[in-house]
């Protein structure tokens, strides 16, 4: 199922995209999610600083140590098989998106309460988070690599209410990418004075590849490569291809039917690449009354989402 979903101003709606499917062996790809070797990092200065601490030292986090301990386990015991196993609930894979476009400003906090205990405490999206919402032309951001149930700028941000006509949050479940701060989730560019941001969850084979790199082209327009990522995920760098193919087609913000389906062709070349191993989840953001929805593959075998 391939569908991009332009959601304005025009009708007021609330959604919540999760886009956690099943994948074939379940147990053997989240096993190799949980022993990648994250670092763990020391919280920010702001961090430190809001929480009244000057030199206290990082620890890790508990699924860190959950591996570690299996990994010194497999090392003792070769032919014993030790799996982890979450029973708080059966989100496991990938990051978590939400995202909200109305009619009328509206207070989004209430549902940032819930969607922030994801992030390490009611499911294990521990590896930071992010919340770009709009303000007039202005965006407002605020990133933190910090587990979102226990960061206090994700606090800060629940118990202040804003209202908004469009906004976005993801918590992240690092696949590609160190935990730290230029890998946190939303992204956002200026682009003909009109500021974008991006949020994803999925791994998209034709943009894995290493920094420094030249970043892959797609639309049927040349053109300069303006934007380029910050940060090491395959996120930031489809955000990045898309701007750009987007500044090379167009000189300004074409109408919303010509854009959508300008999007829609770069997306179906995107995913074309490699359909099987493509999971492209996202929403974009662009300008205060209009978010893109996205899905590839859409539902999967045997999932409920």
């Amino acid at each position: 199922m391939m569908t991009i979903i332009p959601i304005s101003r025009a009708a007021a709606i609330l959604f919540v995209a999760f886009f956690c499917y099943q994948i074939p062996n379940l147990n053997a790809y989240n096993n190799c999610l949980q022993l990648r070797r994250l670092p763990c990092h020391r919280p920010s200065a702001l961090v430190l600083r809001i929480r009244g601490q000057r030199n206290s030292q990082p620890s890790c986090r508990p699924h860190f140590i959950l591996a570690q301990n299996r990994l010194q386990q497999r090392n003792t015991n070769k032919d014993e098989i030790s799996t982890l196993n979450y029973s708080r609930t059966s989100t496991l894979l990938l990051c978590q998106l939400l995202g909200m476009n109305c009619a009328t400003p509206t207070d989004f906090t209430f549902s940032f309460k819930g969607f922030s205990l994801r992030g390490g405490n009611t499911d294990i999206h521990g590896h930071g988070w992010g919340i770009a919402f709009y303000e007039g032309r202005g965006l407002r951001a605020f990133h933190d690599p910090e587990p979102c149930s226990s960061s206090p700028i994700a606090e800060l941000v629940s118990n202040y209410p804003l209202r908004t006509y469009n906004m976005m949050a993801h918590i992240r479940y690092a696949t590609r990418g160190e935990v730290c701060l230029e890998n946190v989730h939303p992204f956002h560019r200026e682009m003909w004075g009109i500021q974008w941001c991006f949020a994803h969850n999925g791994d998209v084979p034709l943009f894995n590849i290493m920094r420094g790199h030249e970043l892959p082209w797609v639309g049927s327009c040349e053109g300069e490569r303006v934007y380029n990522p910050v940060g090491d995920t395959d996120s930031e760098k489809i955000f990045c291809a898309i701007l750009n193919a987007l500044k090379a087609k167009f000189s300004t913000l074409p109408s919303l039917p010509v854009l959508h389906e300008y999007l829609k062709s770069l997306l179906t070349e995107i995913v074309s690449f490699d359909k099987e191993a493509s999971i492209l989840n996202f929403l974009l953001g662009c300008g205060q009354h209009v978010q893109f929805a996205y899905s590839w593959p859409g539902a999967r075998p045997r999932s409920n989402v």
